[in-house]
């Protein structure tokens, strides 16, 4: 299991604080690789952590993805869904 499917099932089991404390595990070690991180981000929205899926996003960008459109695009639905 990866760590961001053992987050998703933290956040599902209702065992938020444990489940921000490996999400900022997950974020201080750095992974240039954007494909956790967006996962990661997309089981948080699911659950209604939109301020913690928007900080995710933007430390992925910060990590020159491959692919920052898409992240981009992710920032952009959310931030309007805010108002």
């Amino acid at each position: 299991m990866t760590r961001v499917s053992l987050v998703s099932l933290l956040i599902q089991d209702g065992q938020l604080d444990e489940a921000m404390t490996d999400a900022r595990g997950i974020l201080d070690s750095g992974p240039r690789d954007d494909s956790p991180m967006t996962a990661l981000a997309t089981s948080l929205i699911r659950f209604g952590w939109i301020d913690e899926a928007l900080a995710i996003y933007q430390r992925a960008l910060a990590n020159d993805p491959p692919n920052p459109a898409s992240i981009l695009r992710q920032i952009a639905a959310l931030q309007e869904q805010q108002g």
